[in-house]
């Protein structure tokens, strides 16, 4: 996926999109509020930037190949799945 270019932009919808590559840390942006990435074939991890964004209403990640853990810090309650 290419680098988020806007300090604008408030949502990203581009779930079922056969979408490859990984989630660039600029979706982290503060200005994003909701991201939906779900349904594609993005692989890694997801950025810090993404977790430690408070100001998410939603983000849909599921039905990837995502990899790694979800730090456990991380400032928000999750419904992520933790690794120890």
């Amino acid at each position: 996926l290419p680098e988020l270019g806007s300090n604008l932009m408030r949502t990203i919808r581009l779930h079922r999109n056969m979408l490859t590559g990984t989630i660039p840390a600029s979706f982290g942006t503060n200005s994003l509020r909701e991201l939906f990435l779900s349904s594609n074939q993005l692989v890694g991890t997801i950025p810090d930037s993404i977790l430690l964004n408070l100001n998410f209403n939603q983000i849909w990640l599921n039905d990837n190949k995502l990899s790694g853990c979800i730090n456990q810090t991380a400032p928000f309650n999750s419904s992520f799945t933790q690794c120890n």
